[in-house]
This record gives structure tokens, C-alpha cells and sequence, in this order.
């Protein structure tokens, strides 16, 4: 059996409309996942939405990530959203 233990940085966390509108809660910015094992890594970004004026949802729940092998390499990027569906690209092979 392979043994793997993850250590998992904890984003920002942001409380929007506490004053108008319906307030709501999410993880912004960076955090870092690390598989302490095997050496590799993903630096993962909860992306920000837009401002209380904004009419652009493409950034809600969104998320943005590069994995890295034990050597620093970038082997695959995440994207996609939280709430919805994630994608991995494999760097190497498309």
C-alpha cells in the first residue's frame, strides 16, 4: 500500500455583503499543497471575484493551479472552479 500524507496551507478566507446583499463566504489567494512523501507540490489560487459593482461572475469559485514534481517542475495545471468542474492539463503530453 502506498503511503501519502498531505500537508494543506489555508487560503484567505473573505465574508462579502456584511453590510447589503446576501452575504457570503469564500477562500481567496494562494495557498500550497504538499504531498510530504513524495516531494511534490500544487500552488493553488482561489481567485477573487469581482467588486460589489462588478457584473463579471467569471472569477466566482474559480481556482487556478500549477503541480510541481519533487524537483520543481511544472507537470500539470489546474483550473476550473470549486463549485463546479476542475480540469488538470498534463504540461508534457497536452
Amino acid at each position: 500500500m502506498k503511503k501519502e500524507r498531505y500537508e494543506i496551507g489555508n487560503p484567505k478566507i473573505y465574508v462579502g455583503n456584511l453590510i447589503v446583499g446576501e452575504r457570503y463566504i469564500e477562500p481567496q489567494g494562494k495557498t500550497l499543497i504538499e504531498n510530504k512523501w513524495t516531494g511534490d507540490s500544487c500552488e493553488l489560487e482561489f481567485k477573487i471575484r469581482g467588486g460589489w459593482l462588478s457584473t463579471n461572475s467569471d472569477n466566482i469559485h474559480a481556482i487556478e493551479g500549477h503541480i510541481r514534481n519533487s524537483q520543481g517542475i511544472e507537470k500539470y495545471k489546474i483550473m476550473g472552479k470549486y463549485s463546479g468542474e476542475i480540469k488538470a492539463l498534463n504540461l508534457e503530453t497536452g
